[in-house]
């Protein structure tokens, strides 16, 4: 339960801050996202696959900030 709350919680402020258009915070938060669904991948919590999914799309929207 605490792994989904994890990811959850933070994919949630991630995307906020990038409806938002914070970048700075928003890179800030990355490497915690990473951690999360990297543990849950490994535990068995998430398939790899859809964490390495999830890791492209947080990167696309990142990058989609920086040529607004």
């Amino acid at each position: 339960m605490r792994r989904k709350g994890a990811i959850d919680k933070n994919l949630k402020e991630f995307r906020r801050l990038i409806l938002a258009k914070d970048k700075d915070v928003a890179s800030k938060l990355i490497p915690s996202i990473y951690q999360a669904l990297d543990k849950a991948a490994k535990t068995g919590y998430i398939k790899s696959n859809t964490s390495s999914r999830l890791k492209s799309r947080i990167m696309r929207a990142r990058k989609k900030l920086d040529n607004v």
